[in-house]
């Protein structure tokens, strides 16, 4: 192999090994995050009458998405108690366990994920987020009637995400947003990687005058 080859090579090697890495984008807004997307699927969880709530225990399924809790899941209108449940939202999905941890579990070819997060008792704590691919994100809530918005985009397909109150008690979501559109970002790296190889082969082919060596 020539020492050019070997250039080539290498680089070669270096941009299938960044594209094979999961890249994941952070939003703190819906509209940033809608905006890089299509179609989005979004599960309200409207479904109690006013001051209504509903138990699940430990798991609840909306759409075709699993929602498990760490042992008391709960549908609840914000009538039900103002205080702790009115963020402008209507209906939010509440985990009431000490701890506060809610896991969705998605269906294959997610690649997007939105959700309002909403913390009390005490109020604004953080919520720690964890991806299925092992990234971990934490996230300062807003105070009462002020949702904090969390969203992701990856190359890579999400199969779970967990949320859970670090510093207080009770965790609510709501208005969680899923899609399967595939983001780019991969494509457009070995794209660019490719183009890198060519102009490093077109450089060096000039850096030698192009020269001819067949027979004379």
């Amino acid at each position: 192999m020539t020492s050019m080859g070997k250039w080539a090579f290498i680089l070669l090697l270096l941009a299938t090994a960044s594209a094979t890495q999961a890249s994941i984008i952070s939003f703190n807004d819906w509209d940033t995050f809608s905006s890089k997307l299509g179609s989005v699927t979004t599960i309200d969880f409207e479904e109690n009458e006013r001051g209504r709530w509903r138990s699940y225990r430990d798991q609840a399924h909306f759409a075709d998405v699993v929602f498990q809790g760490s042992g008391d899941l709960y549908t609840v209108d914000p009538d039900y108690y103002r205080r702790f449940y009115d963020w402008d939202s209507g209906d939010v999905l509440s985990d009431q366990r000490a701890e506060g941890r809610i896991t969705a579990y998605l269906p294959q070819s997610i690649y997007a994920i939105g959700v309002d997060l909403m913390t009390f008792r005490p109020f604004a704590s953080d919520v720690r987020v964890i991806l299925s691919s092992g990234d971990i994100f934490d996230i300062a809530t807003a105070k009462p009637h002020h949702r904090t918005f969390a969203g992701f985009i990856s190359d890579e397909a999400i199969s779970s995400i967990s949320f859970e109150s670090l510093s207080g008690r009770f965790l609510n979501i709501d208005n969680f947003a899923y899609s399967a559109q595939i983001p780019e970002p991969r494509t457009y790296l070995l794209f660019g990687s490719a183009i890198l190889v060519l102009v490093f082969f077109r450089r060096r082919w000039k850096q030698f005058g192009g020269e001819d060596y067949s027979d004379k």
